[in-house]
């Protein structure tokens, strides 16, 4: 154990932890016979606190998410509206998938400037989900109360017409009157994804954001500054998506 953690740390040097023969000793899958190695991985909270939670070593998400949603003590019932994400470049966290290793993530990003990169949070798209959910267990509300204050921190909510509103009742723990007025703010419960090109735009840069009624394309500049202009494409004409070779992705919608 001792010289695993040593290598661990070692091994946030990118260049290092990428190479084939370490990554398979670090995440090495163990046969029937012998028992799994456990290993501690810090997750963010919404609150802005790390959960430090023992695994094995080649546990899956969900897996790693039973056991952090049980120690919060979640119903189990609720379980399939959170999400494990990784912080990347521009401060966009992408949902980990089911079959990843989160350990593995962990100690690829590993970093003495950040406590973890993993993220647990709420993952909910549905302004009437969110009323059941708050009203249905207090300890979701704390995580949803949370999490939309670090959005409108972050300035992913856009609360500038409300923000004495909000630090008001922030200030005054008052967390249901707190959610009830940020739901109804734009980007609550949107993602929006680094900028890109799209053809949307004649190859011009676009920012996607994912809402529960449509996927827009924010027309935005070469630096991801966005710009007066918007293409709405509603998710009830949506037919299908596929990734091409190069790495774009093709995402057809019906005309109208």
């Amino acid at each position: 154990p001792g010289l695993e953690s040593f290598l661990e740390r070692t091994c946030s040097v990118r260049v290092i932890v990428d190479h084939p023969l370490m990554r398979e000793f670090l995440t090495d899958t163990f046969n029937e016979n012998t028992a799994l190695t456990e290993v501690d991985i810090k997750v963010m909270l919404p609150k802005q606190t790390c959960l430090s939670v023992k695994i094995e070593r080649n546990y899956r998400t969900n897996q790693v998410m039973d056991i952090l949603l049980q120690t919060l003590q979640i119903p189990t019932r609720f379980y399939q509206h959170f999400g494990l994400f990784e912080t990347v470049e521009c401060n966009f966290d992408r949902i980990l998938l089911p079959d990843e290793c989160p350990f593995q993530v962990y100690v690829a990003n590993f970093s003495t400037a950040s406590a973890t990169c993993l993220t647990l949070k709420p993952f909910v798209f549905s302004k009437k989900l969110v009323e059941i959910l708050i009203s249905a267990d207090l300890k979701i509300k704390d995580l949803m109360f949370y999490q939309a204050v670090r959005d409108v921190d972050l300035g992913k909510v856009k609360a500038s017409s409300s923000i004495g509103k909000l630090k008001y009742l922030e200030d005054a723990d008052k967390k249901l009157e707190y959610l009830k007025v940020v739901t109804e703010l734009p980007g609550y419960n949107c993602i929006a994804f680094p900028h890109c090109l799209s053809s949307v735009r004649h190859d011009g840069y676009v920012i996607p954001t994912l809402t529960y009624s449509a996927l827009d394309f924010v027309a935005c500049s070469s630096t991801g500054e966005p710009e007066n202009a918007t293409v709405s494409l509603d998710w009830c004409l949506f037919m299908q998506q596929f990734l091409q070779e190069d790495g774009s992705i093709v995402i057809v919608f019906k005309n109208k």
